[in-house]
């Protein structure tokens, strides 16, 4: 039987389709909500409850809540940047002993990832569904892109680079095994080299060639498919090349 899976991941990587096709493919519970823990979502309660309790004894209400609500192994995508570094911890610490395999999702162009969430702070397009209409609105100007201002450059970048780090090292003195991927594997480059890394993740989740015969075509589709082009928007932004100079020189100091 395939394995359930824990990916952790940040705000505009890109996982959506990968995770889609990943739920779609598995025996388990896919139901849940992507990024579950988010205070608007599923699990927000327990994001929650994290937030307002600081007392020693939270670490055995949390695993009580895991107990309730995991014991399907819910398919889990999580965005680590936006959620309390401790409730991170707590995460890991309460499924490690769960038959979870884990993904660390990330870009290998850093920077494309920042630039998108900042235009998607500001337009609220967060995936395909409604980035046309959006997006139309912007190149008629009927919807204008205000200035990107350097602080939230300089938060974005600080902030991502202590949660991915924090992440491994959470994994890692937890004893857990996890691997990582970058979304340009899946969905850029040739189409050969695209489909032999999503074989090798297929393989890492156990799924049976039966599975993924059964699903050929939703793969192609998924892996071939179009993004949503939010880097199409960007002459409109006011200081475009400013704030993209400044980003890549943060990048470069880390």
């Amino acid at each position: 039987m395939s394995k359930p899976f824990f990916i952790w991941t940040m705000r505009r990587t890109g996982g959506t389709s990968l995770t889609d096709l990943l739920m779609t493919m598995s025996e388990h519970n896919s139901s849940i909500q992507h990024e579950p823990f988010n205070l608007n979502r599923t699990f927000g309660y327990i994001t929650k409850e994290f937030e307002k309790q600081n007392n020693s004894n939270f670490g055995l209400d949390l695993s009580t809540l895991f107990d309730k609500e995991f014991i399907k192994t819910p398919l889990i995508k999580h965005c680590y940047e936006i959620t309390n570094s401790s409730l991170n911890y707590e995460l890991i610490s309460n499924i490690k002993n769960r038959e979870y395999k884990h993904i660390l999702l990330l870009r290998k162009d850093e920077e494309s990832r920042i630039f998108s969430l900042l235009l998607a702070l500001q337009t609220d397009v967060w995936g395909l569904h409604g980035s046309k209409k959006i997006y139309e609105l912007i190149r008629s100007r009927k919807k204008t892109l205000k200035p990107i201002d350097k602080g939230s450059i300089d938060y974005e970048v600080d902030n991502s680079i202590k949660k991915t780090s924090e992440i491994k090292l959470f994994l890692e003195k937890q004893s857990i095994d996890y691997k990582t991927i970058y979304f340009e594997d899946f969905f850029e480059g040739q189409a050969d080299k695209r489909f032999t890394n999503l074989y090798k993740l297929f393989e890492y989740l156990d799924f049976s060639s039966n599975i993924i015969d059964e699903h050929q075509n939703i793969i192609k589709e998924i892996i071939l498919r179009r993004s949503q082009n939010s880097f199409s928007i960007l002459k409109y932004l006011p200081n475009y090349l400013e704030s993209k100079n400044y980003l890549l020189n943060k990048m470069i100091k880390g």
